[in-house]
């Protein structure tokens, strides 16, 4: 159980430091039929979806994030994950977060706003506080690579973050063929890579807990990566 069970912690962790020199990206887009939804796997096994759903209105975006894994034993669940979060964002910036997570019967509320010139959290740490342009650890928006520190959305801690970019290769996304950066991210919770396409669209994921290789596997079409986030 311990195996599985990192599965779902393992998605909302991004730490350690940043290496040296900078990560070049492109500003963040999202799909022009609003969704972006990934089948996930485990040792190339389904075990669950992530999808994300994008609301513009004028400056301001709504994204709202679904994540639901079961993994069993034939028709006996062993260990079931939803994640569900609401984001608020208003010119480019994060104006409020709120994140409700049943890790297999533990309960996890993240909840965040912008005032006083800073991100204020609330979490099962406790209340924290992160700087003005802080983005949470939801992967959709590429400019994440540029940040120090990311905000998780289990226990609302701040956290510093540590990333390498590879050299960019072809893979598939949405049974297209795409090129695609992949940019790893180590630390104390995860140690993962996240693929990104040439528009900073998020496309793939991978990372191993314990022996299981996870892996995201993006049901959107690539032709569909066309509105720019203002």
């Amino acid at each position: 159980m311990g195996q599985i069970r990192s599965v779902g912690v393992a998605l909302a962790f991004w730490a350690g430091a940043l290496s040296a020199g900078a990560v070049p990206v492109a500003a963040g887009s999202i799909p022009e039929g609003r969704v972006l939804e990934f089948a996930v796997l485990r040792n190339g096994s389904e075990i669950g979806s992530h999808r994300l759903e994008f609301y513009p209105e004028g400056n301001r975006l709504r994204v709202r994030v679904a994540i639901d894994l079961a993994v069993g034993f034939g028709p006996i669940v062993l260990y079931r994950y939803t994640h569900r979060a609401t984001e608020q964002w208003e010119d480019g910036n994060l104006r409020s977060l709120q994140a409700e997570t049943d890790d297999d019967g533990r309960k996890l509320k993240v909840s965040a706003s912008a005032a006083n010139g800073r991100i204020e959290i609330s979490g099962s740490e406790g209340e924290v506080v992160g700087p003005p342009d802080l983005m949470p650890s939801s992967y959709w928006d590429s400019r994440l690579l540029s940040k120090l520190v990311l905000l998780d959305l289990h226990y609302g801690i701040v956290q510093p973050i540590r990333i390498t970019r590879l050299p960019a290769e072809t893979i598939l996304a949405g049974g297209q063929s795409v090129i695609a950066t992949p940019y790893h991210l180590d630390g104390d919770y995860a140690d993962l890579t996240a693929w990104y396409a040439e528009d900073g669209t998020w496309v793939k994921l991978r990372f191993t807990v314990r022996g299981s290789v996870i892996d995201y596997v993006q049901r959107t079409p690539p032709s569909s990566y066309l509105v720019a986030l203002p």
